[in-house]
């Protein structure tokens, strides 16, 4: 990118920023390597945000955790039904979580408690 296109584009922060409601962060203590990793992903995704990269890495980790609990659950449903489909007793196999979602433990066939 030229300097021209990265003036425009520091022009352009500056009146978005201007009506935006953020802060600023100073982080101590970054791995080298998880520093150098950030700041590559903000200069090649975000023109060297970092506001934006930071952004973007915690809102895909939301997105990540809503899906491993929505395959979690899927997994927990099918559990379930195998086993009614086996004619097993599921309530002695569920765990209820801290966040009150129940989920199936498989057990191994041929043991038994």
């Amino acid at each position: 990118m030229t300097d021209e296109g990265i003036e425009k584009i520091n022009e352009i922060k500056k009146k978005v920023f201007k009506h935006w409601n953020a802060e600023n962060i100073y982080i101590e203590r970054v791995p080298i390597k998880a520093s150098k990793q950030f700041k590559k992903l903000a200069h090649e995704e975000f023109c060297g945000d970092y506001g934006m990269a930071l952004r973007y890495l915690v809102f895909s980790r939301i997105e990540l955790e809503e899906r491993d609990a929505e395959i979690l659950e899927m997994f927990t449903q099918h559990e379930m039904r195998l086993q009614k489909l086996e004619g097993i007793d599921n309530t002695a196999n569920t765990k209820i979580l801290l966040s009150g979602r129940k989920i199936v433990i498989p057990q191994k066939k041929g043991k038994e408690e």
